[in-house]
């Protein structure tokens, strides 16, 4: 018995020892955590009374979303060849110059033929025989008339309407058998009209014997040749009429085999592939070509059992299309990883009404990089171009980047330019035009900021504050000097993290209040809200919200321009959390759902996009933003296939563009969507819920067709993802019509 008391003594201490040592090191950070939860729940006076408790779900439900659907032609045509022979082209018919001159640019000239009859009208003449017209040929006059006809080459991707001719079989054989024909039909006319002559003589001869019988003159014999002789040639007559008529009918075959080589498309679309080049022959029913009518859409896709009941025909469904686009602009000239971007308008273009920007770039290669990009507008499509203006090197990696809005000096537009160092040091340069259309930096000044690397900076919406953020985890706030005066640290927050601060961001309330926000790395995940405070020279920053369990991956989160919604990143999702109540407004969700969010996640300029980057899948993301109620659907997928993944983002500020740098040293322009399209919500009706599964596949055939018609980006085999929410989120956004 006291053995077994000693071992379940010993067994017992044994456990506690083990759970004791395993749990201490949680210690720690459930106390951290206790305190941060404590202190948001508990308002400060420094907060001025705003709660900060947990971030709670935002309550929106997606209803069914079906991710991986399909973009499918409902109206499409395999174009095929109806007779055999050898393609002399595939084109669109040109139209010919005065008195049938050949028109300019050309590819293929083809003779031709048609039936010309007599005009019965007024005004008299010949005129073409309809296409199923008919015609007595006793009594019409017809004849063949040569033309040639004039065709350029038809490529992938043109437009064609119903009925067009599309291209050209060789019509060599069919003009020689339509003119043959027509001799056959001209000989048959003759004989009949020589046998109608005939039956007129032979009537005059009758009747001559006629007269002579009645006088007693004439013999039985020559009245009886002569009676048969009328009844032969109106037989001949007969014979000669009808030959007349088929000749005509195979006159009219012949004009429809020849017809029969004009292969014509039989619905409005376009040329999506085309099969057989000039020269090469064709059998009876080979398709020439594929022609599909982009106008009309359905959406097919694979939809979960358990989801399938909660979806009807005649269903309302949204239309997310994923639309990956290259960048319009690759500005090269780094040679290491680019770690910072701005974007400003250029000093000066708006007086000369001229459509360009300036971006500027830094680097680990230990340079900062100023760039000019302009847009020109062509039809259908905008053009880019850009160049590298100036370029200077420092001591250190240069990690971030800031341009201020312009200013205004003495009659002179200009710009500020702030950098941060790896040393800790901050570069600041006033930058106006040359008036040569290039950049002149003045002021240029290097300032010591931080004790270690110098990783954020921000300037406030009127350009006379910045911030920034390093690796000691300290926050300045600078004010911006005048015209050759230097910048003076007004305030700092020492320890304003835990780790170091990846990120600083001004915004201005709707009641002229200006906030800062400030983040810091996946070591600390807490994301810090600021109240600029004060006037004058010496403003301060006070605390207004503290936010934890914040994932960290996303090192540099966005604040909306209204100061209204910070954009709180949590593994795969990136909620859109008010900053009055603490409350998701919206959530951003990737629809895999198995790739976390990381990098950046910025709002644009007008609060209607947020951009975010996903390195797993090498590609930034822009979102329309869940906004009056209103669903997150992906806008853009900007794909790099350079293979440099983004490490940084801004957008201009005039919102034409995103410029965003990438590991492999490149910095990229991407052209943004119209207000048009962001504003517009794509949607279409419910007309397939399959009833039957496969057992290797427990899944159902999902099919809808889009309302009204293409807006103009929508491709057959394009991806999409369709939901069916449970609560409409259609209220304040353009619904397609019907």
């Amino acid at each position: 018995m006291f053995r077994f008391l000693s071992f379940c003594l010993l067994a017992g201490a044994g456990i506690f020892l083990a759970v004791f040592l395993v749990s201490k090191p949680l210690w720690p950070e459930a106390r951290e955590l206790k305190s941060a939860q404590a202190k948001q729940e508990k308002p400060t006076e420094k907060t001025g009374g705003e709660t900060a408790g947990p971030v709670a779900d935002s309550g929106i439900n997606p209803g069914v979303v079906i991710p991986d659907c399909r973009f499918t032609c409902i109206d499409k045509q395999d174009v095929p060849s109806q007779r055999e022979g050898t393609l002399v082209i595939a084109g669109i018919e040109l139209k010919a110059g005065p008195e049938g001159a050949a028109p300019a640019n050309y590819d293929a000239a083809v003779d031709w033929q048609d039936i010309w009859i007599a005009n019965t009208g007024p005004e008299g003449g010949m005129r073409p025989l309809g296409p199923r017209e008919d015609f007595d040929p006793e009594k019409s006059k017809i004849e063949i008339r040569k033309t040639k006809r004039f065709f350029t080459r038809l490529n992938q991707g043109v437009s064609v309407r119903k009925d067009q001719v599309v291209a050209i079989m060789d019509p060599k054989l069919a003009l020689s058998e339509m003119d043959l024909k027509l001799s056959k039909l001209n000989a048959t006319s003759s004989e009949r009209d020589s046998a109608s002559k005939m039956i007129l003589e032979a009537e005059a001869t009758f009747r001559a014997q006629e007269a002579l019988r009645l006088k007693g003159a004439g013999s039985e014999e020559e009245w009886r040749r002569a009676k048969l002789g009328v009844e032969r040639y109106k037989y001949e007559f007969q014979t000669k009429a009808s030959e007349a008529k088929i000749a005509r009918t195979e006159l009219l075959k012949s004009r429809t085999e020849l017809n029969l080589l004009e292969v014509r498309s039989t619905i409005d679309g376009t040329v999506r592939t085309i099969n057989k080049f000039p020269g090469e022959s064709l059998r009876p029913g080979e398709t020439l070509m594929d022609i599909q009518n982009l106008e009309k859409l359905r959406v097919e896709g694979f939809v979960e059992v358990q989801q399938a009941s909660e979806l009807q025909i005649g269903d309302t469904v949204q239309i997310e299309p994923a639309r990956p686009v290259s960048p319009s602009l690759v500005l090269s000239g780094h040679l290491l990883e680019v770690t910072g971007v701005a974007a400003s308008p250029f000093p000066g273009a708006a007086a000369q009404g001229l459509a360009k920007s300036l971006i500027v770039s830094c680097s680990e290669d230990k340079t900062v990089r100023l760039w000019e990009a302009t847009q020109n507008a062509q039809v259908g499509r905008s053009v880019w171009t850009g160049r590298q203006l100036d370029a200077r090197r420092f001591n250190d990696p240069m990690r971030c980047v800031a341009i201020s809005p312009v200013q205004n000096v003495a009659g002179v537009e200009g710009v500020w330019v702030v950098a941060g160092e790896g040393s800790g040091k901050l570069t600041i340069a006033w930058i106006i035009a040359d008036g040569k259309g290039g950049l002149k930096v003045e002021d240029l000044k290097e300032f010591p900021a931080h004790r270690n690397a110098l990783e954020a900076v921000a300037f406030s919406p009127d350009g006379k504050l910045l911030a920034t953020g390093g690796q000691d985890s300290t926050i300045h706030l600078w004010q911006m000097p005048a015209r050759g005066a230097e910048a003076k640290i007004v305030t700092t927050l020492n320890e304003a993290h835990k780790a170091e601060v990846t990120h600083v961001a001004f915004a201005r309330t709707a009641d002229n209040r200006l906030r800062l926000i400030s983040a810091s790395s996946d070591k600390d995940r807490t994301l810090g809200v600021w109240s600029v405070e004060g006037s004058g020279a010496s403003p301060t920053l006070v605390p207004k919200l503290d936010f934890v369990r914040r994932g960290g991956e996303v090192s540099q989160p966005g604040i909306s321009p209204d100061g209204s919604t910070v954009l709180v990143d949590q593994g795969n999702v990136i909620k859109l959390v008010s900053l009055t109540d603490r409350q998701p407004k919206g959530v951003i969700a990737n629809v895999s759902g198995a790739l976390n969010f990381n990098s950046m996640a910025i709002f644009s300029p007008d609060a209607e996009m947020v951009l975010t980057n996903c390195s797993e899948e090498n590609r930034l993301q822009l979102w329309r933003a869940p906004s009056k109620g209103g669903r997150a659907a992906e806008l853009r997928q900007f794909v790099w296939g350079g293979g440099g993944e983004g490490t940084c983002a801004a957008f201009d500020p005039q919102r034409r563009f995103a410029v965003t740098g990438t590991g492999d040293h490149q910095v990229l322009v991407w052209e943004l969507p119209d207000q048009k399209e962001v504003n517009t919500v794509l949607t279409g009706k419910v007309e397939l819920v399959s009833q039957f599964i496969d057992s290797q596949n427990p899944q159902r055939l999902f099919r809808a067709r889009l309302d009204g018609t293409n807006p103009g980006y929508l491709l057959p085999g394009g991806t999409a993802t369709i939901v069916r929410p449970k609560v409409q989120p259609l209220a304040g956004r353009i619904v397609q019509p019907n």
